[in-house]
C-alpha cells in the first residue's frame, strides 16, 4: 500500500508501536502480539489519555520546514496582494477548493495592511481542477485570473463546477508540469488537503497550517494589525 516503517517502539497491551509514512506523512500504526493485524487509530488508555497523540510527538520526526520555504520560494505561484509585503505567506490552493475561496476573502482584507500570498497551484479536489489551474497561468494575467476564479466561485454546486474560470480545453503540457510539480511538493510537504498555508512568525521560524486557520487568529499569524471580516459568508469561521 505503499506505506514506509520508518521506525518501531513498545506499545501497551501487547502491542507493537510502529511509526510508518506514506505520501510525506507520518502516522502511528500497532501490530497485534501476532504479527497478523495492524491497527490505525487512537489508543487510549484507561484515563482517557490520549497515548497515540503522546507517541506522535516522542516519536515522529520534526519536519525541517525551514528546508520546505526554499522549496516554496522555487515552486511556481502567483503573487496576489501587498507590492511591498511586509509578510509573505505561501498557500497550496485548488482552484475548485470551498475553503481556499473562504480564505481568499479573508485575507483580501490584509492586503493593504501588508500581506502578500502566493498561491500555488495544484490539482487535488476534481478532473477540472488541473485544467482550471492551466487557465490561471496561462492567462496574460494570472493574478486577474486568479481573482477572476474566486469572485465568481460558486457555492452549492458540485466542486468540479465550484471555481470560476472555465477550465482549458487544451492545455499547455509545460504548465501541466508545473501544477504536476506542485502538487507532488504538496504532498512531500505532508499537506494533506487545502488550503496547506506556510508563514514565517517574528522569530523567522517557519509554520505549517492544513487548512482553513481560525480567521480571528490570522493577526497573529501574519503579525499585522486586526482587519475586519464583515463579509457574512465568513462569520461561521471567526
Amino acid at each position: 500500500m505503499g506505506v514506509q516503517v520508518v521506525r518501531e517502539f513498545d506499545a501497551p497491551a501487547g502491542l507493537r508501536g510502529y511509526v510508518v509514512q506514506a505520501h510525506g506523512q507520518h502516522s502511528i500504526a500497532y501490530a497485534t502480539a501476532d504479527g497478523e493485524h495492524v491497527l490505525f487509530g487512537t489508543l487510549l488508555n484507561a484515563q482517557g489519555e490520549n497515548l497515540t497523540s503522546q507517541e506522535a510527538e516522542h516519536y515522529v520526526p520534526k519536519p525541517d520546514l525551514n528546508a520546505a520555504w526554499d522549496k516554496l520560494k522555487h515552486s511556481t505561484w502567483i503573487a496576489e496582494g501587498a507590492k511591498h509585503p511586509k509578510t509573505v505567506i505561501y498557500e497550496f490552493t485548488d482552484p475548485n477548493c470551498p475553503f481556499c475561496h473562504l480564505f481568499w476573502l479573508a485575507n483580501t482584507h490584509y492586503f493593504d495592511a501588508g500581506l502578500q500570498v502566493r498561491h500555488i497551484l495544484v490539482s487535488f479536489l476534481s478532473p477540472t481542477s488541473k485544467l482550471k489551474a492551466a487557465a490561471i497561468l496561462d492567462a496574460p494575467d494570472p493574478a486577474a485570473a486568479y481573482r477572476r476564479n474566486e469572485a465568481h466561485y460558486k457555492r452549492g454546486v458540485a466542486e468540479s463546477r465550484a471555481g470560476g474560470v472555465a477550465p482549458e480545453k487544451s492545455a499547455n503540457p509545460a504548465t501541466l508540469k508545473k501544477i504536476q510539480a506542485n502538487t507532488e511538493l504538496m504532498d512531500a510537504l505532508g499537506i494533506s488537503g487545502t488550503p496547506g498555508v506556510f508563514y514565517k512568525d517574528n522569530k523567522g521560524q517557519v509554520h505549517r497550517i492544513v487548512g482553513l486557520p481560525k480567521l480571528s487568529k490570522l493577526p497573529q499569524i501574519y503579525n499585522l494589525p486586526p482587519q475586519k471580516l464583515t463579509d457574512a459568508e465568513l462569520q461561521p469561521y471567526l
